[in-house]
């Protein structure tokens, strides 16, 4: 019989033609063997159901992608409705309204903004893990992108006047291999998040060749509360942000960084953080640049 414990796994049966062909020390070989076979085919059996539990749980997470893809288009329909009306009320298309109301509107105009965003990046999130997301690669310039980027986040300062944005991005760096409408939303990810979690100081980008010259760097540092070592990793994780009270109060789904990171990576870069607490942090990545092909 092979046993493993108390488990019959099967029996291992061995004949000869000869009698009296099997002597005691025979059986016992036999029976150490037959021990050494059930582990080997129960573990083959735990391999095979955990093959299946696999493959039923890419199937669950394809689902799930799909589903989530599904739900965030089906969402930003109506909510682009509701955003473009609160606009044409703000603006007064439809007659002027009074203080109190068009505080309530604009409200409304800047809540329908932000579950945008977050709907955008649960969508994000979804065709990259389905593997939908695609790049429109063409030669970039990073300082056009960072002046992009620049006018579309300071807005984020107006209730942070003790928070300076600096953009130091020279004009003549190599060109990047990178989609345009993608790399902006790298950076503002990172300059966004850098200015969310600073209260006091600067957030200040920054941009240079590698020593390769095979890629630029651009680097995000900020003056804000900082990140432990221990959760450094973290940072990158889905649906994941570092316990403290000051994420807890400002909040987040914590697709950010996790959507950033693998939009960096399907470029063919790197990214990175430093971090100390209550000094501030350095996002940086690499995008690679144009290559010019040598033709006779």
């Amino acid at each position: 019989p092979m046993f493993v414990g108390d488990e019959l796994i099967g029996v291992l049966d061995v004949q000869g033609d000869v009698v009296d062909r099997f002597t005691e020390e025979d059986v016992q070989v036999k029976t150490t063997l037959a021990s050494q076979i059930a582990i080997a085919v129960k573990n083959a059996r735990q391999f095979e159901a955990q093959l299946a539990v696999a493959a039923q749980l890419r199937e669950v997470d394809r689902l799930k992608s799909e589903f989530l893809a599904s739900m965030s288009h089906e969402l930003r329909t109506p909510l682009n409705s509701i955003i473009g009306f609160s606009e044409v009320i703000i603006d007064g298309l439809d007659g002027d309204l009074s203080g109190e109301a068009l505080i309530d509107v604009q409200a409304i105009h800047e809540s329908g903004l932000h579950l945008l965003d977050l709907i955008n990046d649960i969508l994000d999130l979804a065709k990259i893990e389905a593997g939908h997301m695609e790049l429109d690669r063409n030669p970039v310039e990073l300082h056009i992108v960072a002046e992009e980027v620049e006018r579309t986040t300071r807005g984020l300062l107006k209730d942070k006047s003790t928070v300076e944005l600096h953009f130091a991005v020279p004009a003549d760096l190599p060109l990047l291999d990178a989609d345009n409408r993608r790399l902006r939303q790298i950076v503002k990810n990172l300059v966004s998040n850098a200015i969310k979690f600073t209260e006091v100081g600067q957030v200040t980008v920054s941009a240079e060749p590698t020593a390769d010259h095979q890629f630029v760097q651009v680097s995000i540092r900020d003056t804000g509360i900082g990140i432990e070592e221990k959760n450094l990793d973290m940072v990158f994780e889905q649906f994941r942000q570092v316990e403290s009270d000051s994420t807890r109060k400002i909040g987040g789904t914590g697709l950010g960084l996790p959507i950033t990171r693998q939009l960096v990576q399907m470029h063919g870069g790197s990214i990175w953080v430093t971090s100390e607490p209550g000094i501030g942090s350095v996002f940086a990545f690499t995008i690679p640049v144009v290559t010019v092909a040598i033709t006779d």
